[in-house]
């Protein structure tokens, strides 16, 4: 995945990926902070990719306390750089 950074966003959705990724470049166009990718990359004025290029399904699990681990466990990783 070539990112216009080495930052990395961990997230969990129940939604589809596209819906996801939709959502986070639909608040770019009003400056608007509830997505922390789009204020990120408002704030270092980076380009942005396509679905493709910018979003890497980690782990596939149905929502719930399986998810919220999941999401904590690459948080962790991704913190300490062993994953």
């Amino acid at each position: 995945m070539d990112l216009p950074c080495s930052i990395s966003y961990v997230g969990h959705t129940g939604r589809s990926l596209g819906i996801r990724h939709n959502e986070h470049t639909r608040y770019m166009k009003p400056n608007n902070p509830v997505s922390a990718y789009a204020v990120h990359i408002l704030n270092n004025k980076h380009e942005y990719g396509n679905i493709e290029q910018t979003i890497e399904l980690l782990k596939p699990c149905n929502k719930g306390v399986k998810m919220n681990i999941w999401e904590s466990f690459f948080i962790h990783t991704l913190q300490n750089k062993i994953y």
